[in-house]
């Protein structure tokens, strides 16, 4: 006891010794005033004490971001200085003094804001930084550059239209002044001039307005002065001032040419286009259909098509000249009046033109003639026809009664610019022909293959039998020649109705026709016709049955087994059939009755019709046909057994629907009902439940349908059903509740609460170790058990226990590890009751100095920050226990109390179940080596000092307790663990 006194008072005392003296923040210095690029610098990083290391930072122009450039620390060995890395020229020359040197300043290090911080370690262990002040970097920048835009060496301004040049200068500080002139004339007066960023620009607004085409010089001239520094540069361009064109002048054969031309159609001319400008002009010829390009154009006209113009334009070039800007632009327009001889353009007649390729003229016979000759020439033609008494552009025929041939002339003088004369004159002959129409067509036939004869038709009807061929002949006289029609849609004189048959048109018609297209009055039609009728003889066709005498059968008769019915047999001939039955029963007539069909039916029926034909010659053919019927018999599906199904929970189950009898026609339509809510659970032949659960237990019914649609589109749907019962099993829950007692110093008892058993009996599955090996003991609780007993254990020994649930489906997932410790055995008290006081006096002490040592450390340093009530706590579980177990204190509320560092601290508790597994250190209870968790130390950041006063009243009266229990030692340790570490171990250590 009084060691471990003496041991809490110089922990006091230490605390109260250990602060040192004060620092203050480094001081930062350079050795020079004016920063130049390509100079040297040296920052010099002065410090109050000695630190543990000193880093440099520096911050780039606009960033927020700081960087590390360097770390040196001193060694006081060596007396030198070491660096972390090889950056920057550092040294020191003290342990105070620490010095980094820039080599060769460049531009990128303007605006960059340099500091240093001093790293020192308190009392307590915590690493503290100072931070000095900044030195941001300011460079001198003379004069190095001058730019002129734009960058090209001769500029192309316009005339009298404002060009921009602008003069840049390097980066200069202090700024750079900027004149400007023109030749050698000052212009400074047109321009702007600003600063940004240590750059001086100049705009100049140039404006030339000197006449014809006009070159010079540009040029700007930047000053810079600083202190002895003086320079000064100069930048310069060539102009060249553009100009638009002027209007063009064109000439025609090198005569001059006026506004409006006569020229002859084809003949060659050369015409010639001029203009003036800078740059130089180009020039577009437009010209009827054609453009062409250059000063020069030869080209001869055609009629109606005599305009002609030249543009003449320059392309100006952007200032710098690089670019096309800006395009100006005249024209001169010529009018040409093209001269071409006559040419006879249109022969009308009464307002319709008449074909001037062949010039014939078509006519009905008798019509009277009124033909217009037009002619198209340059000057206009005379016009006329010739053999005509009077000269007339227009020919007028009476009563035309033959054919005749006529002749129209046109005639014209012309004279071009330069005084050249001709004269043309061109003529067009124009033929007419008479037309008629056709008179009434005659027809004749003959029949194949009884005759080759051709037959004039008698009464207009022929009589033929089915098969045979009839050739018809229609013919007629007109002009132009007649085309022949027929109803049937044939186009010629002849037509042939081969293979008669029974839907063989009846009646012919023929049809002569022409069309006569006069040149006067349009086309005219003539037309004429005659008819022929057919009488056709066929055997039995189209026969057919009917159901019910109703409804048609096709190949097959669909009925429901069981039913009658009766067939209706019916063909179409000429002349009339008789009706013949073979099958289920034989008869004639053309009804048959079926009687209650069943699967012994002979299904196969058969209707014969017979009729006799005689054609117009007197020869006689017997015919026949027969039609058979494939009876269907449709019925219901039968569906299979089902057996009931036991399914596991959570699982998924398939089911199948099967069919003894799949029908006719097979089932298509399958359902699957829950029979006691009477849903519809699914479709399709297969039933599938995903993830089963209680719910799904019941009875089950699956439904299988066909739909038999018989003659008629009568539908009667077959039903067959099965039913099925599902037993829903699970494997059962973990047992709830666990609870681990102790019975006895080698026994321990497990009480737990059953989950559900999956819907089959469980039983309990228990495995158990001591922490300290690896292999599990097994054992088993009977079904229906909620507690059992473990025996034969160690005394005073850890145990680690779990348990599970298991039925005939599965096992449950396990229990959470249980960790408990045996009963000690009963140690004998009387060798410890005469220490009992002085360990008690010993504790209460030793509480005291702890209360008023923390109180003054947290007045004084307000590091550590272990609250009061931790302490006082574990000191009262201490004194209410007579055996102790260790367990880390990790289950701090930090809502209510904030703990900044704390290291272990240790409690007493029986049952250690809701620690956590680790690694262990040997903890000495008296004789008794345990285990204690050694890894789950808590850090608690930024906890503020709560005040550590006396014992409470409630320790104090505990401490009585104490007299009857056995106590070894109790001991309260803080102390600085490391140099690094920023927390406090406290040690308890006793029963």
């Amino acid at each position: 006891m009084g060691g471990f006194t003496v041991s809490c008072m110089l922990f006091v005392i230490g605390i109260f010794t250990v602060k040192g003296y004060e620092t203050s923040p480094p001081i930062l210095t350079v050795d020079v005033d004016d920063i130049f690029v390509n100079s040297n610098i040296t920052l010099t990083c002065l410090t109050s004490s000695p630190p543990i290391s000193v880093v440099w930072f520096k911050t780039e122009q606009g960033s927020k971001q700081e960087e590390q450039v360097i770390a040196q620390k001193w060694l006081q060995d060596s007396l030198s200085c070491r660096s972390n890395n090889d950056a920057t020229e550092c040294y020191c020359t003290s342990s105070q003094v620490y010095s980094c040197s820039i080599k060769s300043v460049n531009v990128t290090n303007d605006g960059q804001s340099w500091h240093c911080e001093a790293n020192y370690k308190n009392v307590y262990g915590n690493l503290q930084s100072y931070r000095s002040g900044v030195f941001t970097f300011k460079l001198i920048l003379p004069l190095t550059n001058l730019t002129i835009l734009p960058k090209t060496s001769v500029a192309y301004p316009v005339f009298n239209v404002t060009s921009n040049f602008t003069c840049i200068t390097s980066l200069t500080r202090p700024a750079a002044s900027v004149h400007w002139f023109n030749d050698n004339n000052n212009i400074t007066h047109l321009a702007t001039c600003s600063q940004k960023n240590d750059v001086t620009s100049s705009e100049l607004k140039y404006i030339s307005n000197t006449t014809g085409y006009s070159s010079g010089k540009i040029s700007c001239v930047a000053n810079y002065k600083y202190n002895v520094i003086s320079t000064s540069l100069t930048a310069y361009l060539s102009i060249q001032v553009q100009f638009p064109v002027s209007k063009p002048i064109v000439t025609i054969n090198d005569l001059s040419a006026s506004t409006t031309l006569a020229i002859r159609e084809g003949r060659l001319v050369h015409l010639n286009c001029s203009s003036s400008g800078y740059p130089q002009p180009f020039y577009n010829w437009t010209y009827p259909d054609g453009r062409a390009t250059g000063s020069l154009l030869s080209i001869s006209f055609a009629r109606n098509n005599g305009n002609v113009s030249c543009k003449a334009f320059n392309v100006m070039r952007t200032l710098d000249g690089t670019n096309s800007a800006q395009v100006t632009e005249q024209i001169n327009a010529l009018n040409i009046n093209v001269l071409y001889p006559p040419v006879i353009t249109q022969l009308t007649s009464n307002g319709k033109n008449i074909d001037m390729i062949y010039s014939a003229i078509k006519t009905l016979r008798g019509d009277n003639i009124n033909i217009v000759c037009t002619s198209d020439a340059n000057p206009p033609a005379t016009v006329l026809w010739r053999d005509q008494l009077i000269p007339s552009p227009t020919l007028n025929v009476t009563s035309v009664q033959y054919d005749a041939v006529w002749t129209c002339q046109a005639s014209n003088s012309m004279t071009e610019y330069d005084g050249v004369a001709s004269t043309s004159s061109v003529t067009k002959t124009v033929s007419v022909s008479v037309l008629y129409g056709p008179g009434v067509p005659i027809i004749t036939y003959r029949i194949l293959p009884n005759s080759d004869e051709r037959w004039n038709v008698p009464n207009g009807l022929i009589r033929v039998v089915v098969g045979r061929t009839i050739m018809c002949m229609c013919s007629v006289d007109s002009f132009p020649a007649s085309t022949y029609t027929w109803n049937t849609g044939h186009e010629r004189s002849i037509q042939t109705i081969a293979n008669v048959t029974r839907t063989t048109n009846t009646t012919y018609i023929c049809t002569t026709r022409n069309f006569m297209d006069t040149s006067f009055k349009g086309s005219a039609v003539g037309s004429n016709s005659s008819s022929v009728n057919i009488d056709v003889l066929y055997g039995p066709a189209s026969i057919a049955l009917k159901y019910n005498n109703v409804t048609s059968i096709g190949h097959a008769l669909p009925v429901i087994k069981g039913w009658s019915f009766t067939l209706l047999c019916s063909a179409i001939s000429n002349p009339a059939p008789r009706y013949a039955w073979s099958g289920p029963v034989d008869q004639e007539g053309d009804v048959l009755i079926i009687r209650n069909v069943t699967n012994d039916t002979n299904r196969n029926v058969t209707c014969r019709a017979e009729n006799t034909m005689v054609d117009s010659v007197g020869k006689r053919v017997i015919g026949t046909a027969q039609v058979a019927v494939l009876i269907e018999l449709l019925y219901s599906p039968d569906v299979q057994r089902l057996q009931n199904q036991t399914v596991l929970l959570n699982t998924s189950f398939t089911v199948l629907c099967n069919l003894t009898d799949v029908g006719n026609p097979p089932a298509s339509n399958f359902s699957w009902i829950r029979r006691d809510n009477q849903t519809v659970v699914g479709t399709g032949k297969t039933l599938t439940l995903n993830n089963i659960g209680l719910a799904d237990e019941g009875e089950y019914q699956c439904n299988a349908s066909n739909r038999m649609q018989s003659i008629g589109n009568e539908v009667v749907y077959g039903f067959s059903q099965s039913t099925f019962f599902i037993n829903v099993g699970s494997i059962p829950e973990t047992p709830q509740n666990v609870h681990v007692s102790q019975k006895g110093i080698t026994e321990l008892e497990l009480q737990w609460i059953p989950g559900f058993n999956g819907g089959a009996e469980q039983t309990f599955q228990i495995i158990y170790k001591k922490i300290n090996i690896e292999s599990w003991t097994e054992t088993h609780a009977p079904a229906n058990n909620t507690r059992h007993t473990l025996s034969g254990l160690s005394a005073g020994t850890a145990y680690r226990c779990k348990m599970r649930a298991e039925n005939i489906y599965g096992i449950s997932p396990w229990t959470e590890d249980i960790t408990v410790y045996t009963l000690l055995e009963n140690d004998s008290q009387s060798s410890t009751l005469s220490a009992v006081g002085g360990a008690v006096g010993g504790v209460i002490g030793c509480i005291a100095i702890i209360a008023v040592a923390i109180g003054v450390y947290r007045y004084r340093f307000h590091d550590l920050a272990l609250p009061t009530f931790c302490i006082w706590d574990n000191v009262r579980r201490s004194l209410q226990r007579k055996r102790r177990q260790c367990e880390t204190y990790d289950n701090l509320d930090t809502d209510t109390y904030t703990i900044r560092y704390y290291d272990d601290i240790v409690r007493e508790k029986r049952n250690l179940a809701d620690t956590s597994s680790g690694s262990y250190e040997t903890y000495d209870f008296g004789n008794v080596v345990q285990q204690r968790q050694a890894n789950t130390y808590t850090t608690f950041p930024g906890v503020e000092m709560r005040e550590l006063t006396g014992p409470p009243n409630d320790i104090l009266q505990d401490s009585q307790a104490l007299a009857k229990e056995e106590i070894a030692s109790f001991s309260f340790e803080p102390k600085l663990i490391g140099e690094e570490e920023d927390y406090v171990n406290i040690k308890l250590s006793g029963l």
